[in-house]
């Protein structure tokens, strides 16, 4: 098997041999990393035509304090606009920069359309937020080479073009890591293939920074001791590393010699859930225990209906408290019974709020979680009050009623009272596990 030219350079010889390690464990195998291009800045361009041929950035409202870029489009991005920069930085770089509001429901919409496609191909599809999926291709009837691999993924993305209008770049290799370093390596609407003599020539000589779960501080702790690429680290002694970097050090070493061997896993057969949580921050301080009650009622919402539709219920509420100095802290309540009212969460966190918090600060946000989780239909001690019961099914009833009205006209068609005091407040963007 060629792994490229080892015959001038001892040291990549040495790190082509380690690697040649990986290639035989994913031996035959055939995994794809797709990427949407700048996904939510394509499809507010798709939708809205004039915004076509403009810089433009999607973020976050600046009333409701999230004004940082969240995603820009490809001009943007020419003028220096980054994503997670705070808005009036990106217009410093970029005076005629377009920017507009994050509609989370259109880009779920596209995600899942993008990964019906992803579903003719393959039964293993496993998401990676919004806008990126690995697929399993191995033992796909047309590819049994990495030449077929790349047919095929060309194929997807010019499905993904034809039938959503949006473009993806797709990498092909011989196992998750090296795939998704494949679909960074060219942007935009690329295939790009990643095979084992692929290693010595390209791989080994990339940043260590680009490789997943290589961030800034694990690049700066990597720097330290002369390890700047994948090479580099891949060919870093065993014993040194895990003296020094632990456990964790030796699982990105192996995956920069290609042994990861980690499964395609579908969102079906994901890990179990643990728990289910949301958190907002709100367009100015809450500054009251009504304000609280407001956003724990806004927040419960989503995590009631969540935990509905996975068919779980609740034995402890826990809330996240954000003070305006940004020290955060967190408190929990053990329920008597499992519950996945949105009445009960909303009214369990505003009672632990009020027994744990004395207004000596402001808070910038707040956060609920649903954790203790167990299946709905799982059997439970029941009340010697025949009251309770009436209670609980009443509202499991108005939940319902509640969930099949949103479902059917928008998640805003049916409101409770109690978030509609103030509607700037409760109209926060809510974020999903705090």
């Amino acid at each position: 098997m060629s792994m490229g030219n080892t015959t001038q350079n001892p040291e990549t010889a040495f790190v082509d041999k380690r690697a040649l390690k990986g290639a035989l464990l994913n031996r035959g195998r055939f995994v794809f990393h797709s990427d949407l291009n700048n996904f939510y800045a394509s499809v507010e361009c798709l939708l809205n035509p004039e915004l076509r041929g403009h810089p433009v950035a999607v973020c976050g409202s600046c009333e409701q304090r999230h004004g940082i870029v969240l995603a820009k489009n490809d001009i943007a991005k020419k003028y220096g606009v980054k994503t997670a920069e705070v808005i009036w930085q990106a217009k410093k770089k970029c005076p005629n920069l377009v920017t507009v509001p994050a509609n989370y429901e259109r880009y779920s919409f596209y995600s899942h359309a993008v990964r019906k496609i992803y579903s003719d191909y393959t039964d293993k599809v496993e998401p990676f937020g919004a806008d990126e999926a690995w697929l399993e291709i191995t033992g796909h009837r047309d590819v049994h080479s990495f030449d077929e691999a790349k047919m095929l993924a060309d194929e997807i993305r010019n499905r993904v073009y034809l039938e959503t209008g949006l473009t993806v770049s797709i990498g092909v290799s011989y196992n998750k890591v090296f795939a998704k370093l494949a679909s960074d390596y060219k942007k935009p609407d690329a295939t790009t293939v990643f095979a084992p003599e692929s290693y010595g020539s390209i791989i080994a000589g990339l940043p260590a920074s680009d490789m997943i779960f290589v961030g800034k501080s694990t690049e700066a702790a990597l720097s330290r001791f002369g390890v700047h690429t994948i090479g580099q680290l891949a060919a870093l002694d065993d014993n040194f590393v895990c003296a020094v970097f632990g456990k964790n050090g030796m699982g990105l070493v192996r995956c920069a010699r290609g042994e990861d061997t980690s499964a395609v896993v579908p969102e079906s057969e994901s890990e179990e859930i643990k728990s289910i949580g949301n958190s907002s921050t709100s367009f100015r301080d809450l500054e009251s225990n009504d304000d609280v009650r407001m956003m724990c009622y806004t927040l419960s919402e989503s995590v009631g209906a969540r935990l509905r539709r996975h068919g779980l219920k609740c034995g402890t509420v826990q809330i996240s408290i954000r003070e305006s100095d940004l020290k955060t802290h967190e408190h929990q309540i053990r329920l008597a019974t499992p519950t996945d009212s949105t009445r009960v969460i909303a009214e369990a966190a505003c009672t632990v709020f009020a027994s744990v918090y004395n207004w000596h600060k402001s808070i910038r946000s707040i956060g609920v979680r649903a954790c203790n989780l167990t299946d709905a239909d799982a059997p439970r001690q029941l009340s010697v009050f025949d009251a309770d019961e009436k209670r609980d099914e009443r509202l499991r009833k108005i939940d319902s009623t509640v969930d099949s009205i949103r479902n059917r006209f928008g998640s805003t068609s049916l409101q409770r009272a109690v978030v509609m005091c103030d509607s700037r407040l409760t109209g926060a963007c809510v974020k999903g596990d705090f």
